[in-house]
């Protein structure tokens, strides 16, 4: 009785677990796979995918105009503030020349014409001093050039010489290796700035006394009288020229900032370190003093231009004093007729928002 009562249940228990197992295909049948969508269908899809896209890139194109204008904007705003710095502190500066010469007894000094400049005017003994440093700085600012005498060890002057000498040999080497013609070279490495006057940046930089030179060398503080407490360097190397090398063609370095304007303080200053005593025969550069400023005489300018009237040369350099002069300033360097090199240093310092890219080629000896 309890087999049979047993075997019962099980069928009852059974049964449903069969009907289940029967219905369940039915269900699968009745829930279904997704459906094949239809044609409309897919062209309704992509057309609403197409006018998404194209919005998007409308709404992109015009945040990407917006965001141009507002950088125009911005650029222009940079520009007349900067401009506005500059003729304040231009401004400035005439002021405080204005009471000095009012305290003065001696009658008012005339405009100089070129030739009366002289070496001896346009040089400053450095001390080390505040004043020193203003009075050269004083100077660049009036005249476009200026000459601190100072007192480097001979020992580094020494040591910068033969590293610029071994550093322009192995250069010239690589570029005579590579077929390059040597009165043509512009690379980021060595750039002739005419036949056999070579300015070299390649192995010299980064070393000593070199870097330490860059960044304290003692004409620093008329550099920083002149542009500011937050100059920069931008630009350093040594310039060679060879026994024989020419007369360069009269050149500034840079223009104006503006093409219109009031006379604007120096953006950029370039300091030249000889490393060995100037003298005549060895080719100094020549400065025309004044022709840095906006207001320079028309005809004053086109002379010097065109090497009409005479310059100024710092024949009496000694080998570490720095001769400083303004990016705008006409100059030239002279012809080495003797029988050695003429090596210098050089160092160009900036106001923190210029930016030279003119001067150098992006290709190099290594690419």
């Amino acid at each position: 009785t309890i087999g049979r009562a047993g075997l019962d249940a099980g069928a009852a228990i059974g049964q449903p677990q069969a009907a289940q197992q029967r219905l369940r295909p039915t269900a699968a049948i009745e829930k279904g796979s997704p459906q094949e969508p239809t044609s409309s269908q897919t062209t309704m899809a992509a057309t609403t995918a197409a006018a998404d896209a194209a919005a998007a890139r409308t709404a992109a194109l015009q945040k990407l105009q917006a965001r141009s204008a507002k950088r125009k904007e911005d650029q222009e705003a940079l520009r007349k503030k900067l401009m506005l710095k500059l003729y304040l502190e231009g401004l400035k500066t005439k002021l405080k020349a204005k009471g000095r010469e009012s305290t003065k007894t001696e009658a008012p000094a005339t405009t100089p014409q070129q030739s009366q400049h002289s070496q001896e005017e346009l040089t400053i003994r450095g001390d080390g001093t505040r004043e020193s440093a203003r009075a050269c700085a004083d100077v660049l600012r009036r005249h476009g050039c200026a000459c601190l005498q100072t007192s480097l060890d001979s020992a580094k002057i020494e040591r910068c010489r033969v590293l610029c000498e071994e550093a322009l040999e192995t250069t010239l080497k690589d570029a005579d290796e590579r077929g390059l013609d040597r009165t043509g070279l512009k690379t980021k490495e060595i750039v002739s700035r005419q036949a056999l006057r070579f300015d070299l940046v390649r192995g010299i930089a980064d070393t000593e006394p070199f870097s330490a030179l860059a960044k304290g060398g003692p004409w620093c503080s008329t550099v920083r009288q002149a542009l500011g407490v937050d100059m920069k360097l931008i630009k350093s190397g040594c310039v060679v020229a060879m026994p024989g090398c020419p007369r360069q063609p009269v050149h500034p370095d840079g223009k104006h900032l503006f093409d219109e304007g009031d006379h604007l303080p120096p953006h950029c200053i370039t300091v030249f370190v000889p490393l060995v005593d100037m003298s005549g025969d060895l080719g100094p550069t020549e400065f025309y003093p004044g022709t840095h400023r906006r207001d320079c005489p028309p005809q004053e300018y086109r002379a010097c231009e065109t090497g009409d009237c005479e310059g100024v040369a710092f024949t009496s350099a000694k080998a570490g004093d720095a001769v400083m002069f303004d990016y705008r300033v006409l100059h030239r360097g002279g012809a080495n007729s003797s029988t050695r090199q003429r090596p210098l240093l050089y160092f160009t310092y900036a106001r923190s928002w210029f930016t030279d890219a003119t001067n150098y080629s992006a290709v190099s000896l290594d690419d």
